[in-house]
Parts: structure tokens; sequence; C-alpha cells
């Protein structure tokens, strides 16, 4: 669940089985607001995907990736900390604060380890929790920078 949209970022949170389990921050979430995908800096649309483990040949070893995205190849879970460490993947933390998740690795091992483990499909269901004037404040501020409300 997308919770904390930000001009360069995305702040949500993981559920498993309808249970919080950690923190995820993501490229900036600009299909919200209607304006197009910039290749690496921008978050995938929210909907229902699947997904897998496959080898990452970027990464060098096995880890989930998000299936058919639309306009969105590649789209995977790891480690990292900001939005910076991702183009278009999702980032998964034990803690959060604004802009960054804390304790990535911690969070991460036994979610793919869950996945691993799994017989059932994978499933994500990416969703917002964005109000109206979220949205309206964001869409200012991409659209016209030099009026950024803080």
């Amino acid at each position: 669940m997308r919770h904390i949209p930000h001009r360069a970022w995305t702040m949500g949170v993981v559920f498993v089985d309808w249970e919080p389990y950690c923190f995820s921050i993501e490229d900036a979430d600009r299909l919200a607001v209607g304006l197009d995908k910039v290749p690496g800096v921008t978050a995938i649309p929210a909907g229902d995907y699947q997904m897998e483990i496959t080898y990452s040949p970027r990464f060098g070893r096995l880890l989930p990736v998000v299936q058919n995205v639309p306009d969105f190849n590649g789209v995977r879970w790891h480690v990292g900390n900001t939005a910076a460490d991702t183009e278009g993947c999702i980032l998964v933390g034990r803690k959060a604060a604004m802009g960054r998740v804390i304790e990535s690795r911690l969070a991460f091992v036994p979610l793919y380890r869950m996945m691993r483990r799994t017989k059932d499909p994978i499933l994500l269901s990416v969703r917002r929790a964005y109000d109206a004037p979220t949205l309206d404040r964001l869409k200012l501020e991409w659209t016209h920078p030099e009026r950024q409300v803080t």
C-alpha cells in the first residue's frame, strides 16, 4: 500500500497475508497524477501482478520479479535504501525514515525465503492510499517545480 508520495520517491507498507510486514520505497508515482513514465524514475502502475523468482543478470542471483507490468521490464524486489538504489524496482526495509528504508537486508531475506518456499502463486497488489489534495500538490510540484510546496 503506497502511503507517502513525493516527487522523487514513493513510500509504502508491504502486507503479507493482510498483515503489515515491512516498509517499501519505490521511484516516484508519476502515473498517479497522469504524467508520463520517465524510464528509471517512475514507479509501476497500481494494479495486480504475479511474481516469480528468476535469475537476474544485473544482480547475478535469483530475485523476485514482477510479471506483466505494462511498459516496464525487469521490475525486481531487492535490497536498497533510497529511490537512488532503484530504477523502477521495489525496495523493502524493517524501518523507514522520510525518503528511505532502513535495515533493508533484514526485511528482504525473510520475505525472499517466504516467496521461495510457497507453492502458491506469488501475488502482488499495488494500491494507493493518497487523497486528492496530495495528488494535486504532487502534480503541481512536477509540472511547476518553481512553485514547490514543502
